[in-house]
């Protein structure tokens, strides 16, 4: 197990993380500590306890966010998945009348084909 230290709001705190987990803490704190110096330039000093609790709200609200349009993603897949199913369907349907359609036709063309052949076997009419 690795141990880094870390500063978010002036102190210096130790960490342990899994081995390779190294760099993605430091950008942690990096992200927490960016959010309270944000906060302190907007609220000023108003105190490294209430500065970490809105830090916190903060990066909840954001996670929210972040699962909410997770969410909206997910169902937007799914709707899409759907229309494609549907699209698909259509398409089957459409290449089986197609089918269907140029097996009559090709039957009416044997049919012609054959009187004609009879016609001419029969030879000129007097």
């Amino acid at each position: 197990m690795a141990q880094i230290n870390v500063t978010i709001a002036g102190r210096t705190y130790r960490m342990a993380c899994d081995d390779g987990q190294e760099e993605h803490l430091f950008g942690l704190a990096e992200q927490v500590n960016g959010h309270i110096e944000h906060l302190r330039e907007g609220f000023g000093d108003v105190g490294d306890m209430r500065l970490l609790i809105m830090a916190s709200l903060v990066l909840a609200d954001e996670l929210h966010e972040s699962r909410r349009e997770a969410s909206e993603a997910a169902t937007e897949a799914r709707r899409l998945n759907d229309a494609k199913a549907a699209i698909n369907e259509t398409i089957r349907s459409a290449q089986a009348a197609t089918a269907d359609a140029l097996d009559a036709a090709s039957k009416r063309i044997e049919g012609v084909v054959a009187t004609l052949s009879e016609s001419a076997s029969k030879g000129p009419a007097a």
